[in-house]
């Protein structure tokens, strides 16, 4: 047996460390459990003693495994293999045995304890109780172990580092699966009457302003490792109040045995509750102080022995939704409401870039320029709108200064019918910002209507003419921000806010204002009078002209309806190699050059566009389209739908005329006509915006490329971790530290894509608001119908929109869709959706191209499984599981 311990000082001061102490050591030699010991001895908290067994102590050991398994290749082993893998590695170190010299460090060591001690040897991985891994139950732990078998618990402990469980977690999580490492913590053993664990928030709602405990008889091991129904204590943070008592079954609970071990009793005081008032305010109080301590929401692992409170551990909390500082307010303080609309409105979960967001902000402040000719000053808790961190929150307690919740909850059920029903539900009294100048948002909307009444009501009245005025302009604008993007005398900020000027005007003045306007007006018509049914509505919204995404869509399908009969692996082989024939390279060329700046998630400006992954379009094309007909079918459909809008138009005419006389229906005809040629410029200036995005991005990544090369980024893609501002310093300053000013910008985004799922309305404490529960009968699912009809057919589950074949038939069922996602409404009997309403971009298409479609589906993608056959009824909002 080796018997050195590679290059390292064989002292008790390096390979074990005690506490409590005034030594620090490094997280990676006592592991993240060690370490938060150590810090909370070090702050006076009533930790136990114990000492710190190090990675390196294990040395002997771990250069064992690597020598007889030196030649395995783990990093491409399926989890299949890994698992066969430990199993091996586990079995051969059960053989393992302390070598002299680590049976000395630990023989001096236990002589400063008693003989009659029991300890707790738990493990402390380098990986293990970080802020964003918690590796919870990968890890041994063993109670009551006497002296002599402390070498025995200290290799099974040791052993548990090389589950599979944590071998593939760690995967899982980008850790390094090749160099396995452990500490092993050994601490005085508690013989606690009752114990448990604490959270310093609300692991359920997300609330940092309570406390949640949960308590058992006997050692913790049965709460921590979830074996039990313990007791629940809910404490308010700030008023002290016990909020919540809820006694748990406690079907056992383990005690310490005077002779080595645990002893199990089971139903033991089981309809009792475990802590007085006096205890929970005591426990209450030192997990407050360890959250001040660590700075951090912390979970912490707690005994008493009699009226004595120990802390065990204290680890940070992982699963949990953090709040920027800039958002949060003081404990105690007012709170605000915020509303994501990066979710609400375009339905994306997970954070944009740093990059997008600097970009964002940009656009926000030339748009308010153009607008008002003053700078825009942008703050979270002051003003409605707040970008940061990759997100675009609105601030609803300054909304509710001069708003009602009635009318904010009808204003979203546009957006998104589940945010809506949330609203309605939420106390206005404790969220309305007070002093709010209503006189002076009132105004700013007035400004933001007069500026653009010129341009609405001359589309109004001359339609035609307006409409070939707004194309020049757009032909126009796309010809100069070619002649700006060739012009390198500009610098990369320089050509971001020409862009910006630029699209500014050309979204307010020409497409923004009479696209919302042109939609608006005859939905207005049709809710002042009984004239048009809501089915008449749809049927008038069907397939209107003028559309960029629609006509996006008939390209793409007349390119999916000339590939040969090859398979997608064959076409992008030839497509590459140039072997494709004439007549497809020049419609895929065309394509390109029209969208090729266009990709699902494409608001970021760091996600890759279809021109910059052509594999990603090859496979768009091969998942969605039918080789042969989908175009034809598609083009046939349109022109059903197009003729089904007018004939609805002649119908509704000679009602209304019948009814109301020549009058109102010549208002209705003006209505309608305005609505017909305008309401499709609804995508028109979203166009344009990703236009502009895309040239930035070109340039960004062409600095990036530079910046690379000379090795002052990691990659191109790094750049995206950077403001605008500081890539262009950088660019400036050679000696300004551009990976390290990156890495510190994604620390806050990386928590919030860790996160499973992001709120959409919470306030300034982390309190998540959550839609009523509805009541339905059993089988049966509801929603919020948008788009009016009923389906039948087989679920398939899409989180992009490439990820497998959509079939003819299939029920789309998604988190929310962009543009990206058209195509596949081709072949959809029906679509469900979590995020949206009326005016979301989903219920849209859906009702132009005549699908039921439901929204407002909590967890809509985890609710069923592929194949599932299910009916819809988009009249009710109704979902029948028929399998």
């Amino acid at each position: 047996m080796n018997t050195k311990l590679d290059n390292i000082n064989l002292n008790t001061d390096t390979i074990i460390y005690k506490f409590p102490s005034n030594e620090t050591p490094m997280l990676s030699e006592v592991g993240g459990k060690g370490l938060s010991l150590i810090k909370g001895s070090q702050s006076n908290l009533p930790v136990p003693p114990g000492f710190i067994l190090t990675v390196s102590f294990f040395t002997p050991w771990l250069n064992k495994i690597k020598e007889k398994y030196k030649s395995k290749n783990i990093l491409e082993y399926s989890d299949e293999q890994l698992i066969s893998y430990c199993k091996k590695i586990k079995n051969y170190s059960k053989k393992f045995s302390l070598d002299n010299i680590q049976k000395q460090l630990l023989s001096d060591i236990l002589k400063t304890y008693k003989k009659t001690d029991f300890f707790a040897v738990r493990s402390s991985s380098p990986e293990e109780d970080l802020d964003g891994s918690s590796f919870a139950g990968g890890y041994e732990t063993i109670l009551g172990v006497r002296v002599k078998e402390i070498e025995s618990a200290i290799r099974k402990v040791f052993i548990s580092c090389l589950d599979h469980r944590v071998f593939i977690y760690k995967r899982k999580n980008g850790f390094d699966i090749t160099q396995p490492k452990i500490a092993v913590v050994i601490q005085l053993q508690i013989a606690s009457e009752i114990s448990g664990v604490g959270f310093s928030i609300n692991p359920i709602n997300n609330s940092f302003d309570e406390i949640i405990l949960n308590s058992n008889w006997g050692l913790g091991e049965t709460v921590v490792s979830g074996t039990v129904t313990p007791d629940t204590y809910v404490i308010n943070k700030v008023t002290k109040i016990i909020n919540k008592v809820t006694i748990g079954n406690k079907e056992k609970s383990l005690c310490l045995n005077t002779k080595g071990g645990t002893t199990e009793k089971i139903n033991y005081k089981s309809d009792k509750k475990t802590l007085t008032d006096a205890k929970i305010r005591k426990l209450a109080e030192i997990i407050k102080q360890v959250e001040t301590i660590y700075n951090k929401p912390m979970d912490i692992e707690w005994a008493f022995a009699g009226n004595n409170l120990y802390l065990l551990q204290a680890r940070p909390i992982t699963a949990y939704v953090p709040i920027s500082s800039e958002m949060l307010t003081a404990s105690g303080a007012r709170k605000i409401l915020y509303q994501d609309i990066t979710i609400s409105v375009q339905g994306l979960e997970k954070p944009m870039s740093i990059m997008g967001t600097s970009i964002y902000n940009l656009l926000a402040k030339h748009l308010w320029k153009m607008l008002f000719k003053k700078d825009l000053k942008l703050s979270p808790k002051s003003t409605l709108l707040w970008i940061n961190n990759g997100k675009f929150y609105l601030n609803l307690s300054v909304m509710l200064g001069f708003v009602s919740k009635d009318k904010m909850s009808a204003f979203m059920s546009n957006m998104d019918s589940l945010a809506a029903q949330t609203m309605e539900n939420i106390d206005d009294d404790i969220y309305t910002s007070k002093n709010i100048n209503v006189r002076k948002y009132k105004l700013t909307i007035l400004r933001i209507l007069l500026k653009a009444s010129p341009y609405i009501l001359r589309a109004m009245f001359f339609p035609k003419y307006t409409h070939k005025l707004n194309q020049k302009k757009f032909e126009k604008f796309e010809k100069k921000t070619t002649e700006l993007f060739n012009d390198k005398n500009l610098s990369l900020t320089q050509f971001a806010e020409e862009l910006f000027d630029r699209v500014s005007i050309l979204v307010f003045k020409y497409s923004a204002p009479i696209a919302l306007s042109a939609r608006g007006l005859l939905g207005k018509f049709k809710s002042k009078s009984d004239l048009i049914t809501d089915r008449e509505y749809e049927k008038l919204c069907l397939t209107l002209p003028h559309n960029v995404t629609t006509e996006m869509n008939l390209e793409l399908s007349n390119l999916s309806s000339q590939i040969p009969n090859i398979t997608e692996s064959d076409f992008y082989e030839k497509l590459i190699k140039n072997e494709l024939s004439n007549n497809i390279k020049t419609t895929w060329n065309k394509f390109l050059t029209k969208y090729g700046h266009r990709c699902p998630g494409e608001l970021d400006v760091a996600t890759p566009r279809y021109r910059d992954e052509l594999k990603s379009l090859v496979r768009l094309l091969y998942s969605v389209h039918n080789v042969n007909s989908n175009s034809i079918s598609q083009l046939n459909k349109l022109k059903q739908q197009i003729k089904q809008r007018q004939d609805t138009y002649k119908l509704v005419y000679k009602k209304i005329r019948k009814r109301k006389g020549f009058l109102k229906a010549k208002i209705f005809q003006f209505i309608y006509r305005y609505t017909v040629t305008f309401a499709g410029y609804r995508e028109t200036h979203k166009y344009y915006v990703i236009l502009v995005i895309d040239l930035i991005r070109q340039r960004i990544l062409q600095e990036s490329e530079t910046l690379t090369k000379v090795h002052r980024l990691d990659s191109k893609q790094q750049a995206f971790d950077l403001k605008l501002e500081e890539l262009e310093l950088g660019i400036k300053n050679n000696n300004f530290d551009l990976k390290k000013t990156a890495a510190n910008n994604v620390y806050f985004i990386n928590r919030l894509k860790a996160c499973s799922s992001i709120p959409t309305i919470f306030d300034s404490r982390g309190l998540i608001h959550k839609p009523p529960i509805p009541d339905i009968k059993e089988g049966e699912i509801a929603g919020t119908p948008v788009s009016s009809g009923k389906a039948k057919g087989p679920i398939k589950i899409m989180h992009t929109p490439t990820e497998k074949p959509f079939n003819k038939g299939d029920i789309l069922v998604a988190k929310a869709t962009d543009p990206a996602w058209t195509p596949l409404f081709v072949n959809a009997s029906a679509v469900i959706l979590e995020i949206g309403g009326m005016l979301q971009h989903g219920a849209l298409v859906a009702r132009e191209y005549g699908l039921p479609c439901i929204v407002g589906i909590e967890n809509a993608t985890e609710k069923w499984v592929d194949g599932e056959i299910v009916e819809i009824d988009a009249t009710t909002g109704i979902i029948k599981n028929l399998n």
